[in-house]
């Protein structure tokens, strides 16, 4: 019998070590299952609450967005008013205009897409033309016959939220644009910024590390 045994003692022990490591191996293919799957949930929870997050800003921005458009058009028909009465837009009083117009600045672009005439005194000279893409939208607002009006947006460099719209004239001399004042019209949109959201979204998930913004171009084709 003990020598049944010592012949095969080795047998049983590597049986036994067979077991033993199949059984820590189904044992970590659970635990990994389990890991995994927590990951996911957890992964699914995170990607909810950021597209959450942001489509809550997108649903307050497109509310605004939508009474601007309506305002910004009827702002822009008085401007063609007062061009039929007097187009020498070079006797406007932009200061008078900005008054009535609160809330927004007004510029006057000529065919040279070049700002000749604005209220807001930082921006008078300033060349469309270097702006190669812009420019040629410009110039095919300038040359149509309608309103044109930008989606509300965020200035990468200041933070500030921006919009503007354009309205050519009869005589395609002179695109009558004016720009929204945000912090005036809508001081409350200064707490809604989506890049300091997507700052508030990578601290509060460990798991988030980075969130980019991209803009593309359906014109040029262009991701910015």
């Amino acid at each position: 019998m003990f020598k049944f045994l010592k012949k095969y003692k080795y047998i049983f022990t590597i049986i036994t070590l067979v077991v033993i490591f199949s059984i820590l191996y189904f044992n970590y293919q659970n635990a990994k299952l389990t890991i995994e799957e927590s990951y996911q949930k957890k992964r699914e929870l995170v990607e909810y609450s950021i597209v959450k997050a942001f489509r809550y800003l997108n649903d307050s921005f497109s509310i605004v967005e939508k009474q601007l458009n309506q305002d910004m058009e009827e702002k822009s028909e008085q401007l063609l008013e007062l061009y039929e009465e007097n187009p020498d837009v070079y006797s406007w009083n932009l200061e008078v205009l900005e008054a009535e117009f609160e809330g927004y600045h007004i510029y006057v672009i000529d065919e040279s897409l070049k700002v000749i005439r604005s209220s807001y005194a930082p921006d008078l000279g300033l060349d469309f033309k270097r702006f190669e893409s812009f420019s040629q939208l410009l110039r095919s607002r300038l040359e149509g016959d309608s309103f044109a009006v930008d989606r509300m947006d965020q200035q990468i460099n200041t933070m500030e939220i921006s919009k503007f719209s354009y309205q050519p004239t009869p005589d395609n001399k002179y695109l009558l644009e004016l720009s929204a004042k945000m912090n005036v019209l809508y001081p409350e949109l200064r707490e809604i910024n989506v890049y300091t959201e997507a700052e508030k979204l990578i601290d509060n998930y460990q798991s988030v590390e980075e969130i980019s913004f991209y803009k593309y171009s359906p014109k040029t084709g262009i991701v910015g």
